[in-house]
Parts: structure tokens; sequence; C-alpha cells
């Protein structure tokens, strides 16, 4: 499958985040950082864009829809992800929200589809690198890796509504 991220010179910063949501059958993703303006498959300061594309199931393969911008999330990069970067995403059909986890700024950032900032958390974990939801959209999970490669990973539960929560 092509996408806008393939065929570049982004290395190791291609797509770094996917979610899905089966609510409409489509699959979102974007890249660990912002592209340059010009090119959407090139690092750089320009472009941050979360794309989505459907997604098909027979019982023998998967077909996916043409590629198409959900939002541009450029703004996010000078504000609640500035220094950062985009680790992972996860769909919440509870409030039809995307999060976005930051292992460099170590916090999950929700938004809204269009791009819009809802709230921000902070984690304890050293390295988030992973983040999804339980089935009812009530405790969120946050995965990560220590910096040095020999340690364990982190694994970490909110239950989300409920206040100091870990």
């Amino acid at each position: 499958v092509t996408t806008a991220y393939s065929k570049g010179t982004m290395g190791n910063s291609c797509i770094e985040a996917v979610a899905y949501d089966a609510r409409r059958r489509v699959c979102y993703y974007t890249a660990e950082f912002q592209t340059t303006a010009g090119s959407d498959n090139t690092r750089g300061t320009g472009n941050a864009k979360i794309f989505t594309r459907s997604i098909t199931a027979n019982a023998t393969m998967l077909s996916f829809g043409s590629e198409s911008v959900l939002s541009n999330i450029n703004a996010l990069y000078s504000s609640v992800l500035s220094g950062g970067d985009i680790s992972d995403m996860c769909y919440s059909a509870q409030d039809d929200t995307i999060l976005l986890l930051s292992d460099e700024l170590e916090k999950v950032v929700k938004i809204t589809r269009a791009g819009k900032v809802v709230e921000t958390l902070a984690t304890p974990a050293e390295q988030p690198e992973g983040v999804t939801l339980n089935p009812d959209g009530s405790v969120m999970w946050v995965v990560g890796e220590d910096s040095d490669g020999f340690s364990p990973g982190e694994f970490f539960r909110y239950e989300l509504g409920v206040e100091g929560s870990r």
C-alpha cells in the first residue's frame, strides 16, 4: 500500500503510529515527526498530518481505500508536542477522540479527530512507546521501554475518570 510517507527520506521516522476506528472501518496513521512543508515524506518542520483510509475485510484479505488527510496537526508541534514526537496513537470510540503518545515528552495528548487538543496527561514511563484503551474505554494502558535497553519494560494502567490512578 502506497502512503504519503512512501519512498521518502525520513528513514526510521516514517509511519510510527496506527489506530483503528471500528465504527467507521478506517485506520488513522501519522509519522513520528513533522515533515517538510513541500513533502509528506521528508523530515522537517513544516507538516504534521494524521491520514486515514478505509479498510474492508473478507475471509482471505484486507483491502485499503484511498488515502486522505484526517487532520493537520502542525499546531500541536508548537504547543503540547513542542520538542517532542508521536510514538503511538489509539482511537477512543467512547468520545470519538484520538490519543497521541509522545515518548520524548512522556505524555498522552487527547485530540479530536479534527486535531483540537482536549486534554493532556503526563506519564511516569521512562520511554513510553505504546498506548491503548480497554474495550469500554474506562482503562488506558501505557507501555514503555527503559532507555538503557537492558532493564525490563514498563507497564502503566490508568483508570480514566479516577483521580490519581496508575
